[in-house]
């Protein structure tokens, strides 16, 4: 779980991003963050991810060990191979990769990413990118995943496979955040769709 308390914060004094923010996260479900640009979507993540603090108020994360996170811009090394890449991400979490290769391969199977294996990130489609970024994240043993625009960019069927793969990243001992605009995402009726509007959240 993770509970937002009283939360101020701000980048300047007269620039207020959240005067009084509070909200409850609980594992087992998926949340949809959406809203205008420049609200305080992704200053949201920073925070509950500690890169940034509240000026006030409090986070309190419970029983959340381990945390994943998925940039807008993907966070892939486009030098390295598919493969390189999910090592990598891996060992960042102390996962041996030999320990997991035929969960690892399933997935590649499963997602059709297995022939890029051995191809450089920087050689692929950008919806191919996408699903090797979210496979990264889907790979590592965390309570909490939090995806930035996870389909930002796709066209219609890159779009929908991503879906899929982010609605598959939901589990009863993890909290899933996703920050969108995607209205495939939002339609799906498969997740807590939140609104951040007037320094608040709201569910609709």
């Amino acid at each position: 779980m993770i509970e937002l308390k009283n939360v101020k914060f701000y980048y300047q004094k007269n620039n207020i991003v959240f005067s009084n923010l509070n909200y409850t996260f609980e594992k087992g479900n998926i949340y949809f963050l959406t809203g205008e640009n420049g609200v305080g979507k992704t200053t949201i993540a920073k925070l509950i991810l500690g890169i940034l603090n509240p000026i006030s108020g409090s986070i309190d994360k419970k029983d959340i060990n381990q945390t994943g996170y998925l940039p807008d811009f993907n966070g892939l090394y486009p030098q390295l191979t598919v493969l390189e890449n999910i090592k990598y991400r891996m060992a960042l979490y102390n996962q041996n990769y030999q320990e997991h290769k035929d969960m690892v391969e399933s997935a590649l199977r499963q997602y059709k990413i297995y022939k890029y294996l051995n191809t450089d990130v920087s050689s692929l489609s950008l919806g191919t990118q996408k699903k090797v970024a979210i496979l990264c994240v889907a790979m590592i043993p965390c309570e909490l995943l939090i995806l930035d625009e996870p389909t930002g960019g796709l066209d219609k069927s890159s779009r929908l496979e991503a879906l899929k793969m982010v609605m598959e990243l939901r589990n009863e001992n993890r909290i899933v955040l996703c920050i969108t605009h995607d209205q495939d995402l939002l339609r799906s009726g498969k997740g807590i769709i939140l609104s951040m509007k007037d320094e608040n959240i709201y569910e609709i």
